[in-house]
């Protein structure tokens, strides 16, 4: 909380002909900027829900051994440290929180949500290897946060926004926009699960991380600086905000997080 706040104030005292770039690939996709197109036409309708999942890794480690000493181990293996990584909520799923904050136009207003570790790790001191968190944004629209690691292969990273008038899926692969019964009309019954509604799929055409680093290296070419300092601040936030509804087990607000630190 308080590195994030020093960044805030360093960012008021930068120098606007330098860009500050920070490692939210989506913001630079086509893929995910075109699904944005979308949502911003109103073609999507009134937006009152959002959900991001981001459920993967490997199986639980059963022991773990450091090969350097231990002055250097929690820099090292900085990830499983809470100190270091801000813990899996902070340091991964902060990706789909920021995805949300930008469809949203806005950071939420408060949090709720439950967490915990599954697996005892036998090493680190991660809160969490799966949390559910509920965020309430200005205007009625929720945010759904999924996340569950050590799922073996499976995985299941994507967001959706919900609308009165369709659903936008975006993914670092694909996005896809659903509509009302573009093909096909109502379903048959309501035994009838076969999705007919797909409007649009568009596949990425290369990893989205490329997307960022050539849109990084083209604002020093081309002279057109950017900062991402505020988004990438707010998003954070956004992520200790979480992790504080599921360790205190109880509602947090916006307010409250930045009182806190």
């Amino acid at each position: 909380m308080a590195g994030v706040k020093r960044l805030m104030r360093a960012a008021q005292r930068a120098d606007p002909r330098k860009t500050l770039a920070f490692g939210f690939q989506q913001r630079f996709s086509p893929e995910y900027l075109a699904a944005e197109k979308i949502l911003r036409s109103g073609r999507l309708g009134q937006l009152r829900m959002m959900e991001s999942r981001w459920i993967l890794g490997g199986v639980p480690p059963r022991e773990f051994k450091s090969p350097y000493p231990a002055a250097e181990q929690k820099i090292r293996h900085w990830f499983y440290w809470m100190e270091y990584s801000g813990g899996p909520i902070v340091e991964q799923d902060c990706h789909g929180v920021e995805t949300l904050n930008w469809f949203a136009g806005t950071h939420p207003v408060r949090a709720l949500g439950e967490g915990g570790c599954r697996f005892k790790l036998p090493y680190g001191d991660w809160t969490s290897d799966h949390h559910n968190i509920i965020y309430q944004y200005p205007d009625g629209l929720k945010g759904w946060l999924l996340s569950i690691k050590f799922t073996a292969d499976y995985r299941d990273v994507r967001e959706r926004f919900f609308g009165d008038q369709g659903m936008l899926e975006t993914t670092r692969t694909y996005y896809k926009w659903h509509g009302p019964g573009a093909k096909g009309g109502a379903l048959k019954s309501a035994d009838d699960l076969s999705d007919r509604s797909l409007i649009q799929r568009v596949d990425s055409k290369r990893e989205i991380t490329v997307d960022a680093v050539e849109a990084f290296l083209e604002s020093i070419i081309r002279g057109k600086p950017y900062s991402m300092a505020t988004s990438a601040a707010e998003s954070t936030l956004t992520s200790l905000l979480g992790r504080m509804a599921y360790e205190l087990r109880r509602e947090v607000s916006w307010e409250e997080m930045m009182r806190s630190a």
